[in-house]
């Protein structure tokens, strides 16, 4: 048995009576995997709902912003989330970085009966199967949604590629993690194996542009480590663009 991970020792606690609660940190599933995995609830916050500050040691804070990581709480039931999200979640008055002024205010839900929302579905995502046992829960699932009322599309059409989001994100990720309190003996041997995977690839023809190369192989990753400024400047716009696209979307 495994807990899942990365904030599995919280959710192990959580589940076992430990405690009654316990606060994770999410990039990619590391609260929403254990609590999966241990049978509690687990909350992704948006970020900036929950301050980071705790979650390190002293001396790795300030933290540089990395929006793709957030904290969030794990717990037995659901209003235990609740409960939690009401106590964690604001501003932290130790870090000035988002202003002294702002506050946390969430908007309402669009709709307080369920029937009155539209559900897009999407079951298989091309060259990412899924299991039979997951589609057999997912179709349980939007049969029941619909005898409830809600409209659900098993077919959207969406406007932007999930391949080239998950692409996109690895990127970004990579070159985020990869400069965080990274010894600079370590950053430059990185960057003398980019410079090896460049050559080798000017051998080959192929094309040196990095950016432009899909994200299929383990050297666009190895590269992205040590992208220039004005490279993560070009992703970051693919972000925006791809964030308003799925704004639109939903």
């Amino acid at each position: 048995m495994i807990s899942g991970g990365s904030s599995g020792g919280g959710a192990v606690a959580v589940c076992a009576g430990m405690c009654a609660f316990d606060i994770g940190s999410d990039i990619g599933g590391s609260i929403r995997n254990p609590a999966h995995f241990c049978g509690v609830y687990g909350h992704k916050a948006s970020f900036g709902v929950i301050p980071f500050r705790g979650g390190r040691l002293p001396k790795n804070f300030p933290l540089p912003i990395k929006d793709h990581a957030v904290a969030g709480p794990l717990a037995r039931t659901a209003e235990d989330l609740a409960l939690v999200m009401g106590v964690l979640s604001g501003p932290d008055e130790e870090d000035l970085r988002p202003g002294p002024g702002w506050q946390l205010v969430l908007p309402p839900p669009r709709h307080t009966s369920l029937a009155k929302f539209r559900v897009a579905v999407v079951l298989q995502v091309g060259s990412f199967p899924a299991d039979r046992g997951v589609l057999d829960v997912l179709e349980r699932m939007v049969r029941a949604l619909r005898s409830k009322g809600v409209e659900v599309d098993e077919r959207p059409v969406m406007p932007f590629s999930l391949h080239d989001s998950w692409d996109l994100f690895q990127r970004l990720l990579v070159v985020s993690d990869a400069n965080d309190n990274v010894p600079e003996d370590t950053y430059r041997c990185w960057e003398a194996e980019a410079e090896a995977i460049l050559r080798a690839r000017k051998r080959a023809r192929h094309n040196l542009d990095f950016a432009a190369c899909p994200g299929r192989s383990v050297d666009h990753l190895l590269l992205a480590r040590v992208a220039s400024y004005y490279q993560f400047s070009k992703w970051e716009r693919e972000r925006i663009e791809l964030r308003l696209k799925m704004k639109r979307f939903f």
